[in-house]
């Protein structure tokens, strides 16, 4: 019976979507930054809080080899009217400029970018096919990953809930064809990650279970930290 009632209980978290639980956040579903960012810059070029959690991905390209400091110099210049919530450099390393609670100044459209978090990839080359390098693809791909684990985004598709900038507006040819060409890569490995992150709340749920036999008190959490 008690049995029973952990597994009722794993199941509903389940369907809540309740994958990523973080020890150190008071509350993981309020959580507004991802843990794999190395810098942040709190760019005031947003359209403030949102109103739910952001529920698409928008994929953007600089449109030229930028560090996270040529971003903040344009992400945080309110002239500029843009920013990103995450920029992802050469190297792979993600900075934040705008909170995931937030909309920031992305795509163009009020309503496309107050759903969704917006990534802003840095090229290595100029012109040609815009391409970016295999560090910072790895690094958009364990960052979508993250994304979807922190918002209940179960699975992600392409031109629905993963978007570029090209399908938003046509006379623009961002991410550039490179980017372009690796999209459904992007979610085909993103969504791999995310079964194996159920897989993993399977075999946690196990341990729990053969840990605790007839002691289980119904307080039962899982946990997936990547």
């Amino acid at each position: 019976m008690k049995n029973n009632q952990a597994f009722i209980l794993f199941a509903l978290t389940l369907l809540q979507g309740c994958l990523y639980v973080s020890a150190e956040a008071k509350n993981p579903l309020q959580a507004e930054s991802s843990k794999l960012v190395s810098t942040q810059f709190h760019s005031g070029n947003s359209y403030g809080k949102r109103a739910k959690k952001p529920s698409n991905i928008i994929i953007h390209h600089c449109g030229g080899i930028l560090s996270h400091e040529k971003m903040k110099e344009i992400f945080c210049d309110q002239s500029t009217k843009r920013s990103a919530t995450y920029g992802i450099d050469q190297e792979g390393k993600i900075a934040e400029f705008v909170e995931e609670s937030r909309g920031a100044w992305t795509s163009g459209s009020r309503k496309e970018d107050m759903n969704a978090v917006t990534i802003e990839v840095s090229n290595n080359e100029n012109g040609n096919d815009w391409k970016v390098s295999d560090k910072s693809f790895e690094s958009l791909v364990n960052l979508c990953t993250d994304i979807c684990l922190r918002n209940q985004i179960q699975e992600l598709k392409l031109g629905e809930n993963l978007l570029i900038h090209s399908m938003l507006n046509e006379e623009t040819e961002c991410p550039g064809k490179y980017l372009t060409d690796k999209m459904p890569e992007l979610e085909r490995r993103v969504n791999q990650n995310l079964l194996e992150g159920k897989d993993s709340v399977k075999k946690e749920y196990k341990k729990f279970l053969n840990a605790s036999g007839d002691n289980f008190n119904g307080c039962w959490m899982p946990v997936f930290s990547g």
